[in-house]
């Protein structure tokens, strides 16, 4: 099952699970449907993402637990959500908040982030186009922060913490020039997605990493 669980029925299981094993008719929560709901574990048990095993209290009812596979793609699954909800971790690093105001989210569309052809080891090339005003070009490097951690720091703001680095932290690009920048990154065999260095499974695919 070579598929991008993000925002699917399954990968709703699976985010479910990580809280602990749970009966089928707890995952009716995820899911009403029984049926929609016991082909989506059979479609996950077969992928190798969780096993079902039948209650010790009661043979006739089972419960479902995510695998050491199913518990990375899980969390990788979580980490992902948190960035579309405006968080962020690198790495394991304090969480990052990216969350924008409606005004920032407003501006921020007067951003070209340069992505063909200014994404390097240490930096991105930004293009501020408001209109009226002059274009104005500026950079986001990455570097060491007050508490010795990684992070984007904008020169035309000279922060850590600008609405420019918090609309940067939002592409995928970014987050990947960052592992890169780090030196942790792992390359899905399968789809080619950019997976943290621990991982063992594709966050994007659920392929096994070597």
């Amino acid at each position: 099952m070579n598929e991008n669980l993000l925002g699917t029925k399954k990968g709703k299981i699976l985010v479910f699970l990580l809280s602990g094993p749970k009966m089928m008719t707890e995952l009716k929560s995820v899911i009403s449907s029984y049926d929609v709901l016991r082909y989506n574990i059979l479609e996950l048990q077969s992928s190798g993402y969780i096993t079902k095993t039948e209650s010790r209290d009661n043979n006739r009812k089972y419960v479902v637990s995510l695998t050491e596979k199913g518990r990375e793609v899980a969390q990788n699954l979580k980490n992902a959500e948190e960035v579309s909800e405006g968080r962020i971790r690198i790495n394991g690093d304090d969480e990052i908040n990216i969350q924008l105001s409606t005004e920032e989210i407003e501006k921020s569309k007067n951003l070209r982030f340069l992505f063909h052809v200014n994404v390097l080891d240490d930096h991105i090339t930004v293009e501020e186009v408001v209109p009226g005003k002059n274009p104005r070009i500026f950079n986001i490097y990455i570097k060491q922060n007050g508490g010795g951690n990684f992070r984007l720091w904008c020169e035309q703001d000279n922060s850590y913490d600008c609405w420019h680095v918090r609309a940067a932290w939002g592409y995928p690009q970014v987050q990947a020039m960052m592992m890169r920048y780090k030196g942790k990154t792992k390359i899905c065999p399968v789809c080619h997605f950019e997976n943290p260095e621990n991982a063992k499974f594709c966050m994007n695919c659920g392929a096994k990493l070597e």
